[in-house]
């Protein structure tokens, strides 16, 4: 029996070592897969924030007055500027009328008499009497002999004169009297400006008289009346008055 069991444990382990001989050796582990490292994203290129704007400064205030001051001036710069270029054409063409007279060894014969006559009425007689003569002042005076007040004219200039256009500026004061009704009047003293332009013929004697009158509307107050007429025409030579001393 004893011989049974061990012939029997002998077989076993027998089939027991086969059995074992036979089971696979464990397949080995793949190796790791080296995983590529990722490309690289270049990097895109940093861009600078846009500088920003400094804010605009506030603008100045402006002086309206100021600027209407500097136009007023410039305007009246201006007007300077084209009377005396006026005045210097006239200028040169007296002088061209002389160089030429004196050349030729001929009498000038464009010339002009200006004269002053008082029509303003008893009410009113004249203090002073300022006159110019593109911007030459041709009579200035007070009224100490009572000339400027008589009913004829008196000469204010008479000479050789440019052809062409001319400009005469007016000054007179007058002085209220007592007339009649219009006893307030008296010593009241008013103020009488004016400018006029006016054309000397060529070859002529040409006349121009300046007149202190009154408008003809009578619904004005007297002094508001006074006011200044030129009457121009061409003369003979021989009616030509003699200058004032």
């Amino acid at each position: 029996m004893r011989s049974y069991s061990s012939a029997a444990l002998i077989m076993a382990l027998c089939l027991g070592t086969p059995a074992l001989a036979q089971d696979p050796a464990p397949a080995e582990a793949p190796a790791p897969v080296e995983e590529a490292a990722p490309e690289a994203t270049p990097a895109l290129p940093e861009i600078a924030p846009a500088p920003t704007a400094a804010p605009a400064s506030a603008k100045p205030s402006v002086n309206e007055a100021a600027i209407t001051d500097y136009r007023t001036q410039l305007l009246s710069f201006r007007e300077r500027i084209d009377v005396m270029t006026k005045r210097i054409e006239r200028a040169e063409m007296r002088v061209n009328a002389l160089k030429t007279s004196a050349l030729s060894g001929v009498v000038v014969r464009t010339r002009a008499i200006i004269s002053h006559l008082s029509e303003a009425g008893n009410g009113f007689t004249v203090e002073r009497a300022t006159y110019t003569l593109d911007g030459q002042t041709i009579f200035d005076r007070e009224n100490s002999d009572g000339r400027l007040d008589e009913g004829e004219p008196l000469q204010l200039f008479s000479g050789p004169i440019g052809p062409g256009d001319h400009e005469l500026k007016v000054a007179v004061r007058m002085r209220g009297q007592a007339y009649g009704p219009f006893t307030y009047l008296e010593g009241y003293k008013f103020n009488i400006q004016s400018r006029y332009t006016f054309q000397v013929a060529e070859g002529q004697l040409n006349r121009l008289d300046i007149v202190t009158t009154q408008k003809p509307d009578l619904t004005l107050e007297p002094q508001d009346r006074l006011t200044v007429r030129y009457d121009a025409s061409i003369v003979d030579p021989a009616q030509a008055p003699a200058a004032a001393q």
